[in-house]
């Protein structure tokens, strides 16, 4: 990895239920397109973040993140 990129993964411990039956209920609706289509996360946040480990738990990785936030441009989460 590039030392110059900066990682700006939160430190992730924790999510609450409601965002964690949300994303059940996105995966479960969205799997099949998973497998066949490149995947944007929208923020780059704790969020984002979060949304990123739950994919990797569910096998899902090669997406990338999108954010406004032009400091962000450039680097990486974990």
């Amino acid at each position: 990895m590039d030392q110059s990129r900066k990682n700006f993964a939160w430190p992730t411990t924790a999510m609450d239920q409601e965002d964690y039956d949300g994303f059940c209920q996105w995966y479960a609706a969205n799997a099949p397109l998973l497998k066949t289509h490149q995947l944007f996360i929208w923020g780059a946040g704790i969020r984002g973040t979060a949304f990123s480990i739950l994919l990797r738990e569910k096998g899902i990785g090669g997406f990338f993140f999108v954010d406004t936030n032009s400091e962000k441009w450039g680097g990486y989460i974990d």
